[in-house]
């Protein structure tokens, strides 16, 4: 018997144009105000990573897998096919 995998799912659209940091990564305040004069928003999300340029363009996807997941392909799958 296969076991459950608690996982949480979440698409997200975004209406214009952002940066989107890694945990690890740091904006200077520069940055935000030079993104603020053109319109985007900077934010920094939990998990890390690069940087991710956002915009109406796109549909995100994020997953959170259990905690101990080997976060194997194979689960990762299991998810996508909720």
């Amino acid at each position: 018997m296969g076991r459950a995998i608690p996982v949480a799912a979440k698409f997200r659209r975004y209406g214009a144009p952002g940066l989107v940091l890694g945990a690890g990564q740091r904006a200077s305040p520069q940055l935000h105000q030079r993104a603020a004069a053109r319109g985007v928003e900077v934010v920094i999300r939990e998990s890390g990573g690069g940087a991710v340029l956002t915009g109406p363009w796109l549909l995100g996807l994020s997953l959170r897998l259990a905690p101990g997941s080997s976060g194997s392909w194979s689960e990762v799958e299991q998810v996508t096919r909720m």
